[in-house]
């Protein structure tokens, strides 16, 4: 690991993801990323919580929700590399440790990591060194196009390629999200995938006590809730993406997600045939 300390302009979201999955113990590389505050939390749960079973209830489902759209993202990446993808692009990769985590599966592969410069910058320094396929994509989504920079990085896009986008369409504008959507329904090879979340729109009086909360824990965290679906609309709204709905499974209904905040919801998407 490398010396130093990070500004605190990192997302405190991600590093709270990392902390997640430092708990639920199968990414032996997060602890690099959980800055000493949260590490500190983590040692007592651990210590009186191995299970996590205490913890979820504290986090009225979300620890659950991000464990189980992490690892039903894992099974998507491998799956795609293992089918014909020859790049993987994890946009708002924060402090993803699949490029070290999966490895052999991806081989060779060039993994495009996009970030802000502030939480790229913080991975790059408490992370360990990256693989020679592992590039760092650096981009101001406010000010830049991704898929330009993705350009300037060496990203084919007549190559199949798997898209992850984990934990970030809930904190954008709606029109981002499409236009984030579009871009890649446009300009990737017809057959890459996308595997991204979605969180569920209910109204304010419809939402139960626990629903209420777990946003408010979010916006607390200097992140709120920018953009949500209905449920009905989801599939819609990534086909008028661009993109070919394959799977969308509220996270309480996926491998291992019996607990999870129900308003989170996984999406596979693919890049249509040319016609």
């Amino acid at each position: 690991m490398k010396s130093g300390t990070t500004a605190r302009s990192a997302s405190r979201t991600a590093e709270y993801v990392a902390l997640v999955r430092q708990l639920a113990g199968f990414d032996p590389y997060a602890h690099h990323f959980v800055p000493r505050d949260y590490a500190a939390v983590g040692a007592v749960l651990e210590r009186l919580d191995p299970e996590g079973r205490w913890a979820d209830r504290i986090a009225l489902g979300l620890n659950c929700a991000i464990r189980t759209r992490h690892r039903w993202l894992d099974c998507l990446l491998v799956e795609a590399v293992a089918a014909d993808a020859q790049q993987v692009v994890l946009l708002g990769s924060g402090f993803d440790a699949r490029p070290w985590r999966f490895a052999d599966a991806i081989g060779e592969r060039p993994v495009f990591l996009v970030d802000h410069p502030a939480t790229a910058a913080a991975r790059a320094e408490r992370g360990p060194d990256e693989a020679a396929n592992v590039r760092r994509v650096d981009v101001r989504f406010d000010e830049e196009d991704f898929a330009d920079r993705l350009d300037d990085a060496g990203f084919d896009w007549a190559q199949i390629a798997i898209f992850v986008w984990e934990g970030v369409t809930m904190y954008l504008p709606r029109d981002v999200v499409a236009s984030t959507l579009q871009r890649i329904a446009r300009r990737a090879a017809p057959g890459s995938r996308v595997g991204f979340d979605l969180v569920a729109a209910r109204p304010s009086a419809d939402q139960p006590l626990r629903e209420r909360i777990t946003r408010r824990i979010m916006a607390a965290m200097s992140e709120p809730i920018e953009s949500a679906f209905a449920i009905d609309e989801m599939a819609g709204f990534v086909e008028r993406c661009g993109l070919e709905p394959q799977r969308i499974v509220a996270a309480e209904q996926a491998p291992g997600g019996e607990g999870a905040w129900p308003d989170l919801y996984l999406v596979e998407a693919r890049v249509p045939d040319t016609p």
